[in-house]
């Protein structure tokens, strides 16, 4: 009972990284999109597209440490000594997000908000790509011996830069640049909607290339994540399904049908995940000294009784959660318009 136990906290987290993809994803692809904005009145708009919901989605940011720390302590403590700097550098464009889009608009005044802007893009990509490094290179794994419970990290820096990474990062970039112009197009509309929508398909061709390039560089870098594949060939109708979500996007966009086009990017996004995920679990952290100091869900889960009360409260929590973020979303749905109060 206590392998299912250990699986069904670990799908939680899982899940919980999903969301924040997902949600967080868009508001990040909005900024990262700021400089379609051509006036201060259209970056104001495309501030204001996700004002009621940045903040919201990076409660799933909460549970996910949350659940690492309470399910599995000893990969929270791994994770945030190895990465340390990364870590650093996801708050710091975490801060920056919440100090930009809060103090733009407190001075009218013209080079005060385009500097705020600016900032605001140049935190977005700071979190877009620091966060697929990191992603990345748990993937690949990094130099960290485990002995007796105490992990020791063996590396530096540059043991984070490897192809797998960088390029994980570059994706992440692309991919979220799509999903945040897709959510623009349903939240804006005139010349900045037709300026959204004609820029897509360049980040859909940077997005695919990308997504070819990481399929070389994890054969390089990480070779055994195709071992279960090999096992199971359904697995690579995963593979597939990437191109032909894209392609469903592509074409919910061409037919103006933004709603649709938002769905299938939220399914591009978890199959995406879902595709790493098949040769990730059930590791957290791997070790690229030796397979045995990796950290997975089975060595470093808390005992049966701890994981019971975690999942017991995260049964009647999660839907709460849901249930908030839904009425949250239905409650500003359609275009957005401004108002004496908007950022």
């Amino acid at each position: 009972m206590t392998e299912y136990l250990e699986i069904g906290w670990y799908l939680i987290i899982c899940i919980a990284v999903v969301m924040y993809i997902l949600l967080d994803g868009f508001d990040l692809g909005v900024g990262s999109l700021l400089y379609l904005g051509k006036s201060d009145q259209e970056r104001r708009l495309m501030l204001n597209t996700i004002g009621p919901l940045w903040d919201g989605n990076e409660v799933w940011l909460i549970i996910i440490g949350g659940g690492l720390f309470a399910g599995f302590p000893p990969a929270y403590a791994a994770i945030c000594s190895i990465y340390y700097t990364l870590v650093m550098f996801l708050l710091f464009g975490i801060i920056l997000r919440a100090v930009a889009i809060e103090f733009r608009s407190k001075v009218e005044n013209y080079r005060w908000r385009l500097t705020w802007d600016t900032i605001f893009g140049i935190a977005s990509l700071i979190i877009t790509f620091g966060a697929g490094l990191l992603l990345g290179s748990m993937v690949t794994g990094v130099p960290f011996t485990n002995e007796a419970g105490v992990v020791l990290f063996v590396g530096n820096f540059m043991s984070f830069l490897r192809p797998f990474p960088i390029n994980i990062a570059f994706m992440g970039a692309f991919l979220f640049a799509i999903h945040g112009g897709v959510f623009l197009l349903l939240k804006t509309e005139g010349e900045l909607y037709e300026r959204v929508k004609k820029v897509i398909p360049y980040y859909m061709a940077l997005y695919l290339l990308t997504y070819f390039i990481s399929s070389i560089t994890m054969e390089l870098d990480v070779p055994e994540m195709f071992e279960r594949y090999d096992d199971y060939k359904i697995y690579y109708l995963f593979p597939v399904l990437i191109f032909v979500f894209i392609w469903m996007v592509h074409e919910a966009i061409r037919r103006n049908r933004p709603g649709w086009a938002f769905i299938f990017s939220c399914m591009n996004i978890s199959t995406l995940f879902g595709l790493a995920s098949i040769g990730f679990y059930p590791n957290i952290l791997r070790s690229t000294i030796d397979p045995a100091y990796t950290i997975n869900l089975h060595n470093t889960a808390v005992s049966k009784t701890s994981l019971i009360i975690l999942l017991t409260v995260a049964i009647l929590g999660l839907p709460l959660v849901f249930a908030y973020g839904a009425w949250l979303y239905k409650s500003f749905s359609g275009k957005t318009s401004l108002h004496k109060t908007s950022y």
